[in-house]
Formats: structure tokens, sequence, C-alpha cells
């Protein structure tokens, strides 16, 4: 008996009775796919599930299958999850679905198309209908339509894939359930392509995408505030390479006619009926009057900056990253911290440009104000990545320390971290309890702030240093000498390359 050309690998949680629509059209759509001469086998992975949802996937038959297995796991993580899917994945090609979605009768036979065009493919459907809680339309473009500006800022594609088995298991999906880490496939797609896959769409396959609560990205908790690992796609040298592309659209309400017409279409029309007759919160009347964008409307703004930065950066190493609102507003005294022994990227997170300021060689000034607020941290922790590996940061509170010290203090591991309070504000005893774990000196120049901190956060005791705002010149050398010799660089790999 020949193996499958397809596996589906159907990770499931606590969906319970919302499986069996998924089960009905994944069994329609394997149906379709044996037409074109596709075999198609189902290996669910059940990670942590409750009874009803164990019980609908192991009582579960279909004759549209050529094989059917049931794993069941704890990871409690998709990542994991879905390896383990792949794990098991006897067919040639593996597609990846969700235990609450639907796809469209179609959607193997196309994606498999789409796979089989030529070259290394992953391949997404060309069409996601949102359903459910909120309903919506979108168009999936190609990479080569899209670009890779917009996908080093966001995930420009979608969870659910076509691509070889072989391919993914090289690949294979990370454990992004952490604080700062999270979006386990937009990791898997950032890979895909920094591998040499291009992405590509099947314009005519449909997935039908449930929005809900309970999903297991709920249950780790709301990853608003995380970012995609350090993975290849963000290598210096690889994005300077490779650039945005040569057909990427620029601006992605030029394609909203085409939008329309796709919500007006028959083939739409045809996909979701279908849909509707299993599920019947997938509503065509809804769809009619409902929101319709593409994956060409995400900004490239975030992407064009990295690419930008890092022809400016490109080839440097720094042994020590200052992070300040602008340097011109630092008391005198602490300018020497740029001024230090070693190279130094000094990081301006208010100023569009850097500091007019005049610097010593082998330091480098960067701005970062032409950027939204909201993406700030996340750029400083990527050229951190990049650029400083194992440089301790000095940061200057005042800007992007919530965001740094919060949420993201773990991408900051392996680096030592001074923070300074400056003034009487105490500015310190405000971040966030997860930070005070991650620093290893604040500097206070106020004495009253100083202790207040202390006494509010006792565990700090031993690591508060006060450097006066009268120090002289020669005091704020000898202070910055001792801080160097405590903050030995920690060993750490260049995230961006980490598996």
């Amino acid at each position: 008996m020949r193996s499958p050309d397809i596996t589906i690998v159907l990770n499931a949680h606590r969906e319970g009775p919302l499986l069996a629509p998924t089960l009905r059209s994944l069994t329609d759509t394997a149906l379709h796919a044996t037409t074109r001469g596709l075999s198609v086998e189902l290996v669910a992975v059940l990670d942590s599930p409750d009874p009803a949802t164990r019980a609908a996937l192991t009582s579960f038959e279909s004759a549209a299958f050529a094989r059917i297995e049931v794993i069941e796991v704890a990871h409690r993580s998709l990542g994991p999850s879905r390896n383990a899917g792949l794990a098991a994945a006897k067919g040639a090609f593996t597609a990846t679905v969700d235990g609450d979605d639907l796809y469209s009768f179609n959607y193997l036979a196309e994606m498999h198309a789409a796979a089989t065009s030529g070259g290394l493919v992953v391949a997404v459907p060309g069409i996601t209908v949102w359903f459910d809680a909120d309903t919506s339309v979108q168009r999936f473009e190609p990479l080569a339509r899209t670009g890779r500006f917009r996908l080093l800022g966001a995930h420009t594609f979608i969870s659910c894939i076509l691509a070889p088995t072989a391919f993914l298991r090289d690949l294979g999906y990370r454990d992004c359930a952490s604080r700062a880490y999270a979006y386990e496939d937009y990791d898997l797609n950032c890979r895909a392509v920094a591998a040499g896959a291009d992405i590509r769409a099947a314009e005519d396959a449909a997935l039908f995408y449930r929005r809900r609560a309970g999903s297991i990205m709920a249950d780790i908790g709301d990853a608003t505030q995380r970012i995609v690992p350090p993975n290849p796609l963000f290598d210096p040298a690889a994005v300077v390479a490779h650039g945005d592309g040569d057909a990427v659209v620029e601006d992605g309400e030029t394609l909203r006619p085409g939008l329309h017409a796709l919500r007006a279409s028959h083939v739409l029309a045809e996909l979701v009926a279908h849909a509707g007759a299993i599920e019947p919160r997938i509503e065509l009347a809804k769809l009619r009057e409902a929101p319709v964008w593409t994956n060409a409307m995400f900004a490239r703004d975030f992407g064009r900056a990295y690419h930008d930065l890092c022809r400016r950066l490109q080839g440097q190493r720094f042994d020590g990253v200052l992070v300040v609102a602008a340097l011109a507003g630092l008391p005198a005294g602490l300018v020497r911290i740029a001024e230090s022994r070693g190279r130094r990227l000094i990081i301006e997170t208010a100023a569009a440009a850097p500091s007019p300021l005049a610097l010593p060689d082998g330091v480098q000034a960067i701005g970062l104000g032409d950027l939204p607020a909201a993406r700030r941290a996340e750029m400083i922790v990527r050229l951190v990545h990049a650029f400083a590996p194992q440089a301790p940061l000095h940061l200057v509170l005042g800007g992007e320390e919530d965001a740094l010290l919060g949420g993201l203090a773990e991408a900051l591991e392996g680096h030592s971290l001074v923070v300074y309070d400056l003034g009487a504000d105490g500015r310190a005893q405000a971040l966030p309890p997860e930070a005070f774990a991650a620093i290893d000196l604040v500097v206070c120049d106020d004495r009253n702030a100083a202790d207040a901190l202390v006494a509010r956060q006792p565990a700090l005791a031993g690591r508060v240093a006060m450097l006066p705002a009268s120090a002289s010149a020669d005091e704020v050398a000898r202070f910055l000498d001792d801080i160097e010799a405590r903050l030995r660089p920690r060993p750490t790999e260049r995230r961006w390359t980490r598996a």
C-alpha cells in the first residue's frame, strides 16, 4: 500500500461539540481530493483534552481517509503538539488545522496544487472567512506580493498551511508559550522563508476560521505584548541581502476593489454555501456586509526600519548598549556611559534622528522616534539580539521600560541590565514586579529615591547604587569602570539562529 499523499494534522484541546463540523469538513475535502487522485490520512493530536473532545475523536470513523490515528499528549502548547502530529505523519505533504476550524470542500486539492507548482512551497489558503464571534473575509496574497518587510513586522499569513512533511519536520515547531514569546505558526513561517521556501496562496481554497475564547492560546494568556522568537529571518545579513522583493504591493488599499468583488463572487458563494450546510454560524448573508481585507494591508514600517538599521549597522558588534529617550537630555556626567571603553550602541527612543552630540570612535547612535511607540521595545530587542548578543544594557528610565522590563524581560536573558532612575520621582518603584528579577543594578542620583526603592523592594538590597548628580567627570568614570568590572558578558548565543 502506497503512502498517503497528504496527512491532515488536526490539533484539538477542548473543542467538544465544535469538532463535529470540523471533522465533517475534513471528510468532505478528503473525498474531493480522492477525485483528483490524492489519498489522505488524518492524524489527530489531543493536547490535554476534555472528555467530550476525547470521545469525539476516539469514536470517529470515515472511509474517506486512508488511515486515522489519534494521539494524546499533555503539552498544553501548540508547537510541541504540532510536532507530535508531524512525527506520526506518513503523507508526502502535511496540512495543519485546529479543532474548531473548517476546510472548504476543495481545500486539499487546491492547496496541494499550489504546493506542487514548482520549487519549495508552503501553501496557504487564498481565502479566510472569520466567523462566530465576528465576521470578516480576508484574501491572502503570496509572499512575492506582500514582501519580507511586512513579515518582519507581523504574521502576514496564517497557521493553516500545507507543505512537504519532511521540510516541516526539519523545521519543527518551537514551544513559544512564554512571557516574552508567542506565535509558533508565525515563527515557523518565518523560518520556512529563511530556509528558502516560497509562500503561495491557493486562490480558491477557503479556510473557515472560528473566533472564540477557550483556545490553547487563550489558555496561556493574552499574547498581545509578546513577540515572535528570534529566528533566521531577522539575520541582519539576510535582511539586507533580500530586501523586500521586486513585486511587492506598496499600498494594500489599491486591492480593495478586488476584495469587494471577491465578497460578491460565485466562488465564495459556493464555498460558503457548502460550509454553511455543515456549520450554521457560517452565513452568506453576513459575509455580504462583512469587512474585507488582505494581508497586503499590513504595514511595512517596522520591517523597513529594521532593514535600514541592519544596513547601517551591518557587520558591527557592540559590547555595550545604552537605551535612553534622548541622549541630549542626560546629565552631562552620564554621557560618559557612551564614552567608556569598547564599542557602544546608543538607542534614542524619542528621537527620529540620532543626537547631534559629538561621539567618540566606536560609538553609534540611532533614533527610533519615527516608529510607533508600541513597537519601539520590540525593535530594541531585535537590535540587541542582532548586534550586541553578549552586551550589558544600560537603560535610563523614562521611555520603554514598561515593555522591556515587563513582558519582554525574558527576551533579554543573557544580558546584564543596569537601570538608571534619575531624579526624585522614583520611577523604578513603578516597574512591573517581574522586572526586578532581571535587573542587575539600579543606579539612583537621589538618596531618598534610592532608600524608598529598597524599602519597597527589599530583594534589591545590594543592587542599588548611588551616583550623585553632582559627581565629577572623573567620579563618573570610576563609577562606570566599577560597573563594567561587575558586569562581565554572559555566555549567550546569537539568538536569531536559535533552533
